[in-house]
């Protein structure tokens, strides 16, 4: 019984608010017209007041469960409602229709304050929404100028309400910043102050700028979406930057040079020819004509070929004209994302898919729920019309092809010939870091081979990193079909030294590699690059080779030709390699050294940790003269 008189004492208590709260909303009825501090304390008092009926169903129910005859405490609830809920709708009627009458006086405020004494009458112009500004650097200058021209230098709106309306404008983290103040006419100097001092910081908003500048993404295939983007983003920051005193006007050649950087490799080429064809150093406003014009041009081919498929499919009798037809809206009407990385493309166009070792490479294709033939969504393996695996006639993809039997004897065949004669070709050599069975990392060189279909490391540098081996079991031909076995394997994690790419490798433990010395002074290498191995002309063992199941997901799209009987350029995620043919001063008699590679070889791998003695692989065979 006594708690039933405490809920009661409670429930007293809120209905008692209730009856405050109609008291004051007949008292704000009763005016001709609110003002905006009445507008502001009643939604204040509305939103104290709709939390009350949270507070009264919990008591109300605990009295309708104490009682044995809860027919009463159904009325009173009843009642209680009823009151409630035409409060609250009689409140939210009334701040809608203040607040819409306030929003009409301070439009014509505006108007007339930009208008002087003109008189428009006969033309009802259209509402100017508050600027909002959240805080970024990027948005304050348009912000402040909008907000400025609209309220702050409006003579015909009072400092209490420009103070309100500075308050509605700011979000997130610029709220803070005036927070603290009172809501007070004199105040609304003082937090505009504060506003300023915070964002009108010309270094940083110089800063701001120029990264967006410098931040904006590569355009991987050509859209009109992506160019107009690109334009945009460019005109954008360079007028911000104009705005604070920079000297934007002649950095024409640097702003094309980054610019010419993010696009795709079709909208470079088409800018090379171009530009080639202008007997003077193109301007930024060329540049920008051109991808203006070239957006143009294929938002008129975007537009027109979902409309010419279905032309050709209505107006061919022919069966697979049509089926052409709906698989190409298909195509175009459902955006494929790489379960790997997010991206617009399927899994199998996947670099970072692509560079996985086999069975993770399973692993994540399973998990994806793709086919496991075309690695396409929408369809499982059994019901897939395109053909086997390449390396076997079984129904999967050629990306996830490995040998299901047991560990067994595999023949090596011989690849990547290095050839010392008056010519000497540069094989593809970087300097990687790679972690020891403590987790410390240590330099490594790496030659990159895209003959091989299997990994390489020498039995000296894996001593030095103490990692678990395993016993493998392959043989290696090579020159003349001459033999050798190789017996023991491992797993290595493989870091670059210039980005943040990684990989991990399973590897076969193999003895050194010989390389050889070549002369550099012809060469002439652009300065502003960085090489995957800076010393790649003096001789030093080879630590690890890389084999083609990573190698097209190291190497980049970029070439640099250095000239002629000259290595070449080539971009890739360890830094940039030298590689092709390159002249030699010496004429003595050609030298040959041949680097083995595998083909198809499976590890097997073992718990236990096995002794690094036994039949090492011969990573090269050296005929001392072949005529």
């Amino acid at each position: 019984m006594t708690d039933i008189k405490s809920l009661i004492k409670k429930r007293a208590s809120i209905k008692a608010k209730l009856t405050l709260f109609s008291t004051y909303l007949n008292v704000v009825k009763s005016c001709e017209k609110l003002s905006e501090i009445q507008l502001i304390e009643i939604e204040q008092r509305l939103n104290a007041f709709e939390s009350l009926y949270e507070k009264y169903d919990t008591l109300q129910i605990h009295l309708e469960e104490a009682v044995d005859e809860p027919s009463e405490q159904y009325a009173e609830r009843e009642t209680f409602e009823n009151l409630y809920y035409a409060l609250v709708a009689s409140a939210r009627q009334l701040v809608g229709s203040a607040r819409k009458h306030l929003t009409g006086d301070s439009a014509s405020e505006v108007v007339s304050g930009s208008s002087h004494t003109h008189n428009h009458s006969s033309v009802r112009l259209p509402k100017i929404d508050l600027p909002k500004f959240s805080g970024s650097y990027h948005d304050w200058l348009e912000f402040r100028d909008t907000f400025i021209s609209i309220i702050h230098k409006n003579e015909g709106i009072d400092k209490i309400n420009k103070l309100h309306y500075l308050r509605a404008s700011l979000k997130g983290s610029a709220s803070l910043i005036i927070d603290n103040l009172d809501f007070r006419s004199d105040n609304y100097d003082a937090a505009w102050k504060l506003l300023c001092s915070r964002y009108d910081n010309k270094r940083l908003l110089v800063n701001n700028h120029v990264q967006a500048l410098f931040n904006i993404n590569s355009i991987n295939k050509e859209s009109s979406k992506a160019l107009r983007h690109l334009v945009d983003t460019i005109n954008k920051n360079l007028r911000a930057l104009s705005t604070l005193d920079q000297p934007v006007q002649h950095w024409d050649t640097l702003i094309i040079y980054i610019m010419t950087s993010r696009l795709d490799q079709v909208t470079n080429r088409e800018w090379e020819e171009h530009r080639n064809s202008l007997n003077d150093p193109p301007t930024l406003d060329i540049f920008i004509n051109f991808i203006s014009n070239r957006a143009d041009l294929l938002e008129t081919l975007e537009e027109s070929r979902p409309l010419k498929s279905r032309a050709e499919g209505a107006g061919e009798g022919n069966h697979r004209s049509k089926a052409f037809a709906l698989t190409f809206e298909s195509s175009h009407s459902k955006v494929v994302f790489c379960p790997m990385c997010k991206e617009k493309h399927f899994i199998f166009q996947c670099d970072k898919f692509r560079i996985l070792p086999v069975q993770d490479r399973i692993k994540k294709a399973h998990a994806s729920n793709v086919c496991l033939n075309c690695l396409r969504p929408g369809h499982h393996a059994r019901n897939c019309k395109l053909g086997h695996c390449k390396y076997c006639p079984e129904k999967h993809n050629t990306l996830l092809h490995t040998d299901k039997e047991s560990p067994r004897t595999q023949n090596i065949v011989l690849s990547a010939n290095h050839l010392n004669t008056s010519k000497v070709v540069l094989l593809s050599t970087a300097v990687v870091k790679v972690s020891d069975a403590a987790g410390n990392l240590h330099d490594a060189r790496v030659l990159l081979d895209n003959g091989s279909t299997a990994n390489f490391i020498s039995e000296d540098f894996c001593r030095k990193l103490r990692i678990h081996i395993y016993p493998v079991k392959s043989n290696v031909r090579g020159i003349n079909d001459q033999a050798s076995a190789c017996s023991h394997g491992c797993t290595i994690r493989l870091k670059s030294d210039h980005s943040n790419f990684e990989v991990g490798l399973d590897c076969y433990v193999s003895s050194s590699i010989p390389n050889t010395y070549v002369h550099t002074d012809n060469i002439s290498l652009p300065s502003n690059i960085v090489l995957a191995d800076p010393d790649f002309y003096t001789p030093s063992s080879i630590d690890i080779l890389v084999g083609a199941e990573i190698f097209w997901g190291i190497i980049g799209m970029n070439r640099i030709t250095l000239g002629k009987n000259m290595p070449t350029l080539v971009e890739s995620k360890l830094g940039w390699l030298v590689t092709g043919v390159l002249q030699q001063p010496n004429h003595s008699s050609p030298n040959i050294s041949s680097f083995v590679t595998l083909l198809g070889t499976r590890f097997s791998k073992s718990t236990a940790q096995t002794d690094m003695r036994g039949a090492i692989l011969r990573r090269h065979f050296r005929r001392d003269h072949i005529s």
